[in-house]
């Protein structure tokens, strides 16, 4: 038997007037989607333990089967695995951001991409303040390196900067202990040199194992995604992580390529996890019309081909990681909905409310 499950990454929302007062998946879904939803079952799955943040890595986690006391202190020393940063156990490992902030104090852009020169001398002064290397990892997105800094992880606290737009910066620095105090300085004082732009900390972690998909489930897995810190769970959960060209994490990947990657690796035997992050990121962007056009592209390029491609028997089970709402930019804690769907048969049953962490055996074992 072979078992999929797609996570759209923040595809639940709510509805937008730009819309026609529907929801971005409302006004995005197409023939295949509209399947999907005939012939499953349905139940809400609680992916974000109580007391954690509803991100990528501890909601997908989580629908892998982790406990809470499982889950790893945070998301960027998997990111750094996944990108070759070397990572001793007694570092401390950390996003650093670029933002934008309003003239008011407010966090304007919290995923910004400034200008080169700008981005270069915000990198070249945090070096040089803090000592500590620095690796830009995408437009906004760079890992900062603390070495031997382990003992900072307790007391220190920080804000994911995405789900605080337009909130106070004064508010959002890091606290706790005498690392916090120094990143926040860093912040305030380079903001005051690169208006509107500065860095951001956030996201500390550090070196934690985990174990590796076979021994939490008893199947071999493979993640298709082209999210940061999904590729380093692979890395590090010893799962096939396959290259697929043109697969960006953003709106304008290579859906068709992700389609025929996910068919190729069910052949082989794997329980497959497809993630698909275009529709979490147009949140970010506050954009429901990009995100409602994405999820008529992952209606058509996507879930058309694998939903055709499958063989009969093959159980799918398509929801999120999480919720996302583009009127703040921001992720929810709120149970997400899951279709559960056998190619060759109908389901309809209404399962309701499920802990995440049943989702591979409710997939995998259920009758529904």
């Amino acid at each position: 038997m072979s078992c999929l499950m797609i996570l759209i990454d923040g595809v639940q929302d709510i509805s937008y007037e730009v819309l026609g007062g529907k929801t971005p998946l409302e006004a995005g879904k197409g023939e295949a989607y509209l399947r999907l939803e005939a012939e499953s079952a349905r139940a809400l799955l609680k992916t974000t333990p109580p007391g954690w943040e509803p991100d990528t890595l501890n909601c997908t986690l989580t629908l892998f089967g982790f406990t809470p006391d499982m889950l790893p202190s945070g998301r960027t020393c998997i990111e750094a695995q996944a990108e070759g940063v070397p990572v001793e156990k007694d570092d401390l490992v950390m996003r650093c951001n670029f933002v934008r902030i309003a003239e008011d104090g407010t966090l304007e852009e919290p995923c910004c991409t400034p200008p080169d020169e700008i981005a270069d001398a915000l990198m070249a002064e945090v070096i040089k303040r803090h000592g500590t290397p620095l690796k830009r990892i995408g437009g906004y997105k760079c890992i900062q390196s603390f070495r031997e800094s382990k003992k900072w992880m307790e007391g220190l606290r920080t804000f994911p900067p995405h789900n605080y737009q337009n909130k106070p910066l004064k508010d959002l620095l890091p606290y706790g202990n005498e690392l916090g105090e120094s990143l926040a300085k860093t912040m305030l004082e380079l903001y005051e040199v690169y208006k509107p732009y500065t860095v951001f900390n956030w996201g500390h972690s550090i070196y934690e194992e985990l174990p590796s998909f076979t021994q939490l489930t008893g199947m071999k897995g493979a993640i298709v995604n082209k999210t940061l810190v999904l590729e380093g769970v692979a890395k590090v959960m010893e799962m096939a992580c396959p290259h697929v060209p043109g697969a960006t994490g953003e709106t304008d990947t290579n859906l068709k390529g992700k389609a025929s990657a996910v068919l190729e690796l069910l052949k082989d035997g794997y329980f497959v996890v497809l993630h698909v992050g275009g529709a979490d990121e147009a949140t970010h962007r506050q954009d429901p019309k990009e995100k409602a056009w994405f999820i008529s592209r992952v209606d058509e390029e996507l879930l058309a081909p694998i939903i055709e491609g499958v063989p009969d028997g093959c159980k799918i089970m398509l929801t999120s990681d999480h919720e996302a709402y583009c009127s703040h930019a921001g992720h929810t804690d709120l149970p997400v909905e899951a279709l559960l769907w056998e190619k060759g048969k109908v389901h309809r049953g209404d399962l309701g409310l499920i802990e995440g962490t049943q989702a591979i055996p409710l997939l995998c074992g259920g009758n529904w």
